[in-house]
């Protein structure tokens, strides 16, 4: 189902706010704790001897590769004496092998070893004592957090060792051209010229009237491929075009010219120049020791600097971080919530209560108006059956239809610009209900095409039934936006239509009143914003009832 986010600004009393701050700081630090364990388990730092430290190894791995959901319940394997390992025996999940692919595994392959290690009362944390204080809420979101940020880390690594091992294969590939390898055997005359001048050769070196100098005095670099070493000098007609060009572009001229007379050292400099771009990359300012991008760090959660925003669970979920919620009836209204928090003092945080809170929210929120939904029971007795459940609809002005949708968690967010929170926000994620598919759309077919992506998926195409139409728009840059019209033949589709979507005005004013005019591309609106933008941030805040910047906005 479709997912977007609407923002609340909350109205809060100084003690509120530090209830608020004070949930905030817990979060971060307890989410801290647990990377830290996930971690020393990943490496294998945690365990009396090796088969309790292969065991965290697996298990943290595991973790990382379920959905986040399932950490909490997973991690008790390691912290709950009486961890029951029915669930975990039926998960499944793909973890890096040895060879540094996916390779699917079950909970049932370490499930046993765990019960039997919790028998003996050897737990690797006591996990009354790490949340102690803390709602039952932030718990489940701790650990969450904790295993959906590693997972996306993983995603990272595994996707930079792919591509670091494309790049030395592509430079393995390169070097073994024969007339590459000439070329590499003449690269360390280059590294001796940067050696004799100080720095390093750029991509702007044939602005140096050292280069060419240097290369004219070498006569034998002509002669890399076989061919006479001879330097040919400029001629007439082309020292008549550096003459009559302009000053910035002098030297410039001149290396065209010289290279014009000299192929030979045009292919030698060329070959250098992509050597240098493609695989010695002098310009990163973050490379690897191979010259390739540096491989993704993970850097831990911080309050201030590196804040990674609490989320309050829906009160579908148990346990919930919120209840009580009032949506805002009409425009310029505020609505109210119940949140969870830490009432304490920094000293002692383990005072929670339910806070009540107004908001002043996105206008769209004043536009959802109550409904009954209807849900299908997944699992228990009554699995197969439907419950009827409060929910919201709203209005699609382009339908023409009224569509359900579900309020679900909120993330508490904080304006840190000056370093101590000046405004609080409730972010909440609201999920719109999709419009059943006709028959022809439930026919849709995927198959594997036999392909790979970049990231080592296969790639699946998609099978058309005959008589769906479909219209694929395609935003662009330079033009609006791009549409096709197709219809499915049972096997590809056959294009219908196509033509540019233009964003047209109608002139009112000058010698052509009435004509229509076509308007800005996305890269001439983009650079409009931004300049809006930035000559807003230059006049500060404004006062009540004044604006600025009448014409540009208009």
């Amino acid at each position: 189902m479709p997912l977007k986010t609407l923002q609340a600004r909350l109205q809060c009393d100084p003690e509120t706010l530090a209830a608020l701050w004070q949930t905030h700081n817990v979060f971060n630090e307890r989410l801290k704790e647990i990377i830290l364990i996930l971690f020393r388990m990943r490496r294998g730092a945690c365990g009396k001897s090796s088969a309790e430290r292969e065991l965290y190894r697996e298990i943290a791995h595991f973790i990382t590769a379920c959905p986040a959901n399932n950490a909490p319940y997973l991690l008790n394997s390691v912290c709950l004496e009486n961890w029951v390992p029915t669930t975990a025996r039926k998960l499944k999940a793909k973890v890096s092998g040895p060879d540094g692919g996916l390779v699917e595994m079950t909970g049932e392959s370490w499930a046993d070893r765990a019960v039997r290690l919790l028998a003996e009362g050897t737990l690797l944390f006591d996990k009354s004592a790490l949340f102690a204080g803390l709602p039952p809420a932030m718990k489940q979101m701790v650990v969450r957090e904790a295993a959906a940020s590693l997972s996306s880390y993983e995603s990272l690594v595994r996707r930079w060792q792919t591509r670091h091992q494309q790049w030395l294969d592509e430079k393995s590939a390169w070097e073994a051209v024969p007339e590459h390898r000439l070329y590499l055997a003449m690269r360390p005359r280059f590294a001796a010229f940067e050696i004799t001048m100080g720095g390093r050769l750029t991509g702007r070196r044939h602005r140096w009237e050292q280069y060419l100098t240097w290369l004219k005095q070498n006569p034998e670099l002509a002669g890399w491929r076989g061919a006479p070493a001879l330097i040919h000098p400029i001629g007439a007609d082309g020292l008549n075009r550096i003459a009559r060009a302009l000053r910035s572009r002098t030297a410039q001229v001149e290396s065209e010219e010289f290279f014009q007379v000299n192929p030979e050292l045009e292919a030698l400099d060329a070959l250098h120049g992509y050597y240098e771009r493609t695989f010695v990359r002098r310009r990163k300012t973050k490379r690897h020791m191979d010259g390739f991008d540096h491989k993704p760090t993970f850097t831990q959660p911080d309050a201030v600097t590196h804040p990674h925003w609490y989320i309050f669970s829906s009160p579908r979920t148990r346990p919930s971080g919120y209840r009580k919620l009032v949506l805002p009836k009409n425009s310029g209204q505020t609505g109210s919530i119940e949140l969870s928090l830490l009432t304490g003092d920094m000293d002692d945080c383990h005072k929670t209560a339910w806070v009540s809170l107004r908001f002043r929210g996105d206008r769209r929120m004043s536009e959802m108006r109550p409904a009954v939904a209807v849900r299908q029971i997944n699992r228990g007795e009554k699995k197969g059956q439907t419950r009827e459940i409060a929910g919201y609809e709203v209005y699609d002005h382009t339908l023409e239809l009224w569509r359900p949708v579900e309020v679900k968690s909120a993330r508490l967010m904080f304006d840190l610009s000056g370093r101590q929170p000046r405004a609080v926000y409730l972010a909440f994620t609201i999920k719109t209900g999709r419009i059943p598919l006709s028959e022809a759309a439930r026919a849709i077919q995927w198959t594997e095409s036999g392909e790979v992506t970049r990231s080592g998926e296969i790639r699946k195409q998609k099978l058309l039934p005959a008589g769906l139409v479909t219209c694929a728009p395609h935003l662009g840059v330079r033009h609006f936006a791009y549409t096709t019209l197709a219809v499915g033949d049972g096997r590809t589709a056959r294009l219908l239509r196509q033509r540019n979507l233009w964003l047209e005005r109608e002139e009112t004013a000058g010698r052509h009143v009435g004509r229509l005019q076509r308007g800005p591309g996305l890269a001439h609106i983009a650079s409009h914003r931004q300049e809006l933008a930035e000559k807003r941030s230059q006049m500060g805040r404004l006062p009540r009832g004044e604006a600025a910047h009448r014409r540009l906005r208009a």
